[in-house]
């Protein structure tokens, strides 16, 4: 008996506006993440392989060890960015690192739901996210089960189009099945996104978006 799950399609990803509006999309990266693994989680539930693919402690994830004062610093930057794209003035590029990242979700109010169950690492040009979910969130059914996974993308503005494709996931330090991996690898996880009106809205207001030398840049269109 195959003991792998056969995993519904990826949900989909509109009306991101919100989170491209607060100046960084390496938060859709993070959605898109904890969204494929909770649909996994639900045929998890249907197939019975729950307790296979969860564990019944949370994962470890690394503690980010930064003052109040830098994490504050760090959303008031991202947000000054976020106010000059809205009323349209020049701004600086956008240059964060992994823990500015972290300190983000660590002490951003609109991030603060992500705050203990994700860590975010950049390795050259790539985006590690690392999750740890308490399953009774999503029903009671699990509780006192956690879904720790990780998943690693690229993403790039192209041709004014968000692109974001996923190079490796696992479950549990498990591999998910390659039947599950094949038909995601070459989709643009972020399509829904640019076709969504605020989302595609948000998106033009970038010039790029690359990660290189662990670090993440968003160019806007107006610059000093």
């Amino acid at each position: 008996m195959d003991t792998n799950p056969v995993l519904p399609p990826v949900p989909k990803r509109g009306g991101m506006g919100k989170w491209l509006g607060i100046g960084c999309v390496v938060v859709i990266v993070i959605l898109i993440i904890g969204s494929i693994l909770a649909y996994a989680f639900v045929k998890m539930l249907v197939t019975g392989l729950v307790n296979q693919y969860t564990d019944t402690q949370p994962r470890n994830l690394p503690q980010l060890v930064i003052s109040e004062a830098q994490g504050r610093a760090i959303c008031a930057r991202v947000d000054a960015f976020q106010a000059a794209l809205q009323a349209g003035q020049p701004a600086e590029p956008l240059v964060l690192t992994a823990n500015d990242i972290n300190a983000l979700i660590q002490y951003h109010p609109k991030w603060k739901a992500m705050a203990g169950v994700i860590n975010v690492t950049l390795d050259n040009n790539k985006i590690r996210g690392e999750v740890s979910i308490p399953l009774e969130k999503i029903t009671q059914k699990a509780k006192g089960r956690y879904l720790n996974g990780t998943g690693v993308f690229t993403i790039q503005l192209m041709d004014g189009r968000l692109l974001i494709f996923l190079d490796a996931l696992e479950v549990k330090g498990k591999p998910v099945p390659e039947e599950f991996m094949k038909p995601l690898r070459s989709e643009n996880l972020a399509k829904d996104a640019n076709t969504d009106e605020k989302s595609s809205a948000a998106i033009a207001k970038f010039e790029s978006i690359t990660v290189q030398n662990g670090q993440i840049r968003i160019v806007p269109k107006i610059t000093p």
